[in-house]
């Protein structure tokens, strides 16, 4: 049992923190909390805010960085201490019970980027980065957790299932007839099971596609990404496309060197400013899809753009 020595009252008034240690030992050594010392944080608990959000925080890596990390956050909420230190999670009642499922499911790996990615995937960016920011998290951290909470849906368009134009009866968007489009050239196709009628995911592109995958987190999305498919359909199959389609794509294509670069645009007779940033996304942007081999075809595509532009 863990408890206090002499009143629980006195000993948490003498460092708040002790309230947080008390539920980091008892989860860790698989004790219980003597029923007066539990009754003592209860009573106290608005005044963990008094201390700072940095020794809060480690605090809370040491106790996220267990497989016991669903076990301590559940008591942190029954000791109240949950809603004190991260009110962020509290703001709708769905979205705590949410992530302390994910955070089970994600503890064994004892990595704490992924599972506080699984605590606060849920959250509006600008909450992630209000709750870093309390705790003096770093911004490399930042980072991370807001760009995988703006990329958690994005399983459903990354692996939105692709057939080949001989499997369809209409043309894709931009092409007026089957004729015009490049044989086996890959077009959007319901998902098995779509209603007819249903809206039909769009398929991610290639480049967007690889953009998601030269990220150092992506790894850890696609963890979320498991998940977030299995509480949405109780199915793996659009994590099984993603994971076929990143076996198609060559390490060396994910994130390769520009063909053209800012000078060269320049020396088309470009002059720095938006315009010259959008033609490079989109020269980049056809690169990455693969659409272009060399820095020759990239130059003709840029020279095309700017003709276009100046019209």
């Amino acid at each position: 049992i863990v408890r206090t020595i002499g009143a629980a009252s006195e000993r948490f008034s003498e460092d708040y923190l002790r309230m947080i240690r008390a539920v980091r030992f008892a989860v860790r050594l698989g004790f219980d909390i003597e029923p007066a010392t539990a009754a003592g944080i209860r009573k106290l608990a608005g005044r963990i805010i008094s201390i700072s959000g940095e020794r809060i925080f480690d605090e809370l890596t040491k106790m996220l960085a267990r497989p016991s990390a669903a076990d301590a956050l559940e008591k942190l909420h029954e000791l109240n201490l949950a809603g004190e230190i991260m009110p962020e999670m509290f703001q709708h009642p769905a979205v705590w019970p949410a992530a302390i499922s994910r955070v089970r499911r994600v503890a064994g790996r004892k990595d704490v980027v992924l599972t506080l990615a699984a605590l606060t995937a849920e959250l509006a960016v600008k909450d992630i980065v209000a709750m870093l920011r309390r705790w003096g998290a770093s911004n490399e951290l930042r980072n991370s957790l807001t760009w995988m909470a703006e990329h958690l849906d994005d399983w459903k368009t990354a692996g939105a299932q692709l057939i080949t134009v001989s499997h369809v009866a209409r043309p894709p968007s931009g092409v007026k007839s089957i004729k015009d489009a490049q044989p086996g050239a890959a077009v959007p196709h319901k998902a098995s099971g779509t209603q007819p009628g249903a809206a039909v995911p769009h398929e991610m592109s290639l480049a967007d596609f690889k953009r998601l995958l030269a990220n150092a987190d992506f790894n850890r999305l696609m963890r979320l990404w498991r998940l977030r498919e299995t509480d949405d359909s109780g199915s793996q199959c659009f994590v099984r496309r993603i994971s076929r389609r990143i076996k198609t794509i060559s390490p060396k294509l994910i994130s390769p060197p520009p063909f053209v670069s800012g000078d060269d645009l320049k020396q088309l007779g470009l002059s720095q400013g938006r315009q010259l940033g959008e033609i490079l996304r989109a020269i980049y942007d056809t690169q990455l899809n693969e659409e272009l081999s060399d820095k020759p075809a990239a130059m003709a595509a840029a020279r095309r753009m700017i003709n276009d532009c100046a019209k």
